[in-house]
């Protein structure tokens, strides 16, 4: 074995604590790409069988969404992974400065003492990345049991389930990045500390300088935290690079969580609240007529089938017809004329309170309020007598009366057009929809029923749709794309943890000196505690400084993108309950792992420590 080899697992033996969160480190990133790639596997695999069952279906396919969304967290962890693991091999090559200064001084070159750190890089992957994958397997497992018992896609196929899938492309990709994190993790301090000159490196100035200049921020912290508070800051300002890592890996982690939050309130907002409300119907049909000649079914047709749709058992069926116009001088439909059967259209000239023939504005529109359930405003003025320009239509259409608020049964009408009820008119389509607990037999009877009263000529259509099985495919999707990214926002946090204790217990066995210099010049074990106290409270803040604005960010981007897709417009909700969680978190996290690792502070002698013995 070479001689760098030789002092590379010395240094593991020597520092066994270290070594130990070093490797949990390096088995956790390893294990949560594994687990990354595997869900996204399975997810895309499930997604795929699940969309190819649903006949109404005409997205891209999931399957991509799964692998798309496997690349970005892949992405993350690979980062956050480097920061966390290169942040260990920083603190063993920090505590070898002064090794590394005699080496050099000895004729030892810069590849040699660079070669140390590498050395210990490819025995912690050895070892690690072979638990990783253990680890990875598990995991997968365990995301798969979650998602399956969270997501319900029996809708479509009883038996249509999450597997524990392991394709062998996706293994080796795997493989190949988590042992590139590895390595490039282990370079950057081997690289820096094979730069730093053999007279520097013997009087043990490494990374950590200490600064000639007072820091101005110690003097106001000393006003408020005292003496101990002081030091911890100074601590900090020296340290700088050391904490860097903490500071990102909980900032990464807070972005995360916040950004899982937000995709699951918001869309649960879109779909949750105002599905109970309007009650989603999950059948419907439609007619097309020959666009050009805009005829063909008129309000006694479609007065005749309603009625005899309705004669389904325990169905409720809705019907209207649609006019789409264009304004004068407009290249984009703004404006429709709707009919309706003759006793949808009598309820909505009752809520008007205008006599049947008459012409109604339907001056709605939604909103969602904060629970996601639709809210009614009126976006119009308007004046009985007034006429409504369309295309086509020399004097307009005059208008009798005005729906100013709709019952739930009714919501599914408003669109952000200016919609006119007419009594009779030309259509551009007309749609029935039903709610109905026999979706196949309803879908038999409606064909019937049509076809009993209407005889389709060239260029018309007619189509069925059972959108209970679309409806659910958008809904599992949203489904599992929140928990994929809540189960490994989790794991990233868990991640950060790791190096949170790595950083602390680090930081303070390397002070161990200090702690003793300041034991000799009368500081008690309390003062101690109360720096250390000072110390996680300015690192905690540090990092929430960073962590909380942009995971604030995430989460409107977040709302951003899933807006657009409602039909109607839905509030953002900022995450306050969950950033006040994850700062709490933080602050009570950070304190407790300084507390615990600062047990033993204070109880060697204090001439022992200061001379250097162990």
């Amino acid at each position: 074995m070479k001689l760098t080899a030789k002092l590379a697992l010395q240094q593991l033996l020597n520092t066994k604590n270290r070594t130990l969160w070093t490797l949990f480190s390096i088995v956790l990133s390893v294990g949560m790409l594994v687990a990354i790639g595997g869900f996204g596997t399975s997810a895309a695999s499930a997604l795929d069988s699940l969309t190819n069952s649903s006949d109404e279906w005409t997205g891209d396919s999931p399957g991509f969404i799964s692998y798309a969304l496997s690349v970005v967290l892949g992405g993350i962890v690979a980062f956050a992974s480097v920061v966390v693991i290169s942040n260990a091999f920083r603190a063993s090559a920090g505590q070898r400065t002064k090794q590394f200064g005699i080496l050099k001084s000895v004729g030892a070159t810069k590849k040699q003492i660079a070669s140390t750190v590498m050395y210990e890089g490819f025995m912690l992957a050895l070892v690690g990345l072979p638990l990783g994958f253990i680890f990875g397997f598990i995991l997968h497992f365990i995301a798969v049991a979650i998602t399956n018992s969270m997501v319900d896609l029996s809708f479509v196929d009883s038996t249509l389930r999450f597997g524990v899938e392991l394709e062998p492309a996706v293994l080796l990709i795997a493989f190949a990045l988590s042992l590139a994190v590895i390595l490039f993790s282990a370079w950057l301090p081997a690289r820096k500390a094979a730069k730093i000159p053999a007279i520097n490196a013997i009087k043990g100035i490494g990374e950590v300088k200490l600064r000639k200049e007072k820091p101005k921020k110690a003097r106001f912290i000393k006003l408020i935290f005292g003496f101990e508070g002081e030091l911890a800051a100074k601590q900090l300002k020296r340290s700088r690079r050391h904490f860097r890592a903490t500071v990102v890996s909980i900032s990464v982690s807070i972005v995360l969580i916040l950004t899982s939050v937000s995709l699951s309130v918001h869309m649960n907002k879109s779909v949750g609240g105002r599905i109970e409300q309007i009650n989603t119907p999950n059948a419907a049909f439609g007619f097309s007529p020959d666009t050009r000649v805009m005829s063909g079914m008129d309000a006694a047709n479609a007065t005749a089938i309603t009625r005899a749709l309705r004669e389904f058992p325990d169905t409720k069926v809705n019907a209207m017809g649609y006019g789409f116009y264009l304004a004068e001088g407009q290249t984009r439909v703004d404006r429709r004329t709707m009919i309706f059967d003759a006793d949808t259209y009598a309820e909505l000239a009752e809520l008007a309170g205008v006599p049947l023939g008459s012409n109604i504005l339907l001056n709605v529109e939604l909103a969602a309020d904060s629970s996601g359930r639709f809210i009614q405003r009126n976006p119009y003025t308007f004046e009985a007598g007034e006429r409504v320009s369309f295309e086509g239509m020399a004097d307009g259409i005059e208008l009798h009366g005005q729906i100013t608020y709709l019952p739930d049964h009714l919501l599914y009408l408003p669109e952000d057009v200016i919609t006119v009820i007419i009594p009779d008119g030309d259509i551009s389509a007309f749609v029935w929809t039903a709610n109905t607990n026999d979706v196949e037999g309803f879908c038999e009877h409606a064909t019937a029923v049509f076809h009993e009263h209407y005889t389709l000529r060239e260029n018309e259509t007619f189509a069925f749709v059972d959108m209970t099985s679309g409806f659910l495919t958008v809904t599992a999707l949203v489904d599992i794309i929140s928990v994929f990214f809540g189960i490994f926002s989790v794991m990233l946090a868990l991640l950060g943890l790791t190096n949170v204790i790595s950083t602390i217990v680090t930081s303070l066995q390397m002070r161990s000196r200090e702690f003793a210099a300041l034991a000799s010049a009368g500081m008690d074990r309390r003062g101690l505690r109360n720096m250390f106290g000072f110390e996680s409270l300015l690192s905690s803040a540090r990092a929430l400084m960073f962590g909380l604005p942009l995971g604030f960010i995430m989460a409107y981007i977040i709302y951003l993108g899933v807006e657009p897709s409602n039909p109607v417009s839905i509030t953002f909700t900022a995450p306050w309950a969950a950033m006040a969680v994850c700062a709490a978190s933080v602050f009570a996290v950070t304190f407790l792992i300084m507390q615990v690792s600062a047990v033993g502070i204070g109880k060697n002698n204090i001439i022992e420590t200061l001379r250097g013995a162990e």
